[in-house]
């Protein structure tokens, strides 16, 4: 019998494409994964280490899910940035490639923001904020189109408005109408991207948010080079994730 023939059949499940319930009835706690679940819904920036399927994913949705029924806990956003290598091209196609890498991660994060909203039940108006036209729908539309190299006139309007701090203005206007002390932005896949610039970006975006009430997770191999401006242990907390 041929390896190909042992591997038949065989199916790899990966934990983001698993349903938040399925995911917790297949877990196994232990005292070393707790204390990765507990370090992600803690307060503070945490850098989650450690190579392809160890269990990042799996422990980030863990913590995601949570929070997600505990109302003590923090709000939860749980993103993935898995798509971000396809905005690689934009490199050599756009004179302002970073501007719109900043602008995509900022609105991949707003997206999640709806999604943990619908999920606890929580309706939100159409517009992002009584000052924009800009609405979750076209912030949507965004994504999609940069993802495919698509820039559009429009797209001038989201790069003006959509910052660091209209993100966690939104945070913040959510942990009051949720009645929840502090939010914890689940940064999945972060370190996926080839383009150093990008990675560098990135974890400038990371460091900014933080705040009192809003502190980044991410998700990282050991082998991530995270530019000259951010530092682990300054910056964030390394917390291993492979025994």
């Amino acid at each position: 019998m041929s390896d190909n023939d042992d591997l038949e059949g065989v199916i790899e499940y990966r934990a983001d494409h698993i349903e938040l319930d399925d995911l917790e009835k297949i877990t196994a706690e232990n005292p070393f994964y707790k204390n990765v679940v507990k370090k992600l819904m803690s307060r503070g920036s945490k850098v989650i280490i450690g190579p392809r399927g160890v269990g990042k994913t799996h422990h980030m949705r863990i913590a995601y899910k949570n929070c997600l029924k505990d109302k003590s806990k923090p709000f939860p956003i749980y993103v993935s940035f898995s798509k971000y290598l396809r905005l690689e091209p934009l490199k050599s196609r756009s004179s302002i490639a970073i501007q719109f890498f900043h602008c995509w991660v900022l609105c991949k994060i707003l997206i999640a923001i709806r999604e943990s909203s619908l999920l606890l039940n929580k309706n939100l108006h159409s517009e992002l904020s009584e000052d924009t036209s800009i609405t979750w729908d076209s912030i949507s539309l965004f994504c999609e189109q940069i993802e495919k190299q698509q820039q559009k006139d429009w797209h001038e309007e989201i790069l003006e408005i959509i910052s660091i701090n209209f993100v966690s203005e939104i945070i913040n206007e959510l942990l009051l109408g949720n009645k929840r002390k502090h939010a914890i932005i689940l940064c999945d896949d972060a370190a996926l991207v080839l383009t150093q610039d990008y990675m560098v970006e990135f974890f400038d975006i990371f460091r900014s948010l933080k705040s009192s009430k809003i502190s980044p997770k991410a998700s990282v191999y050991p082998s991530t080079e995270f530019g000259p401006r951010f530092h682990l242990g300054h910056d964030a907390e390394e917390v291993p994730c492979w025994p």
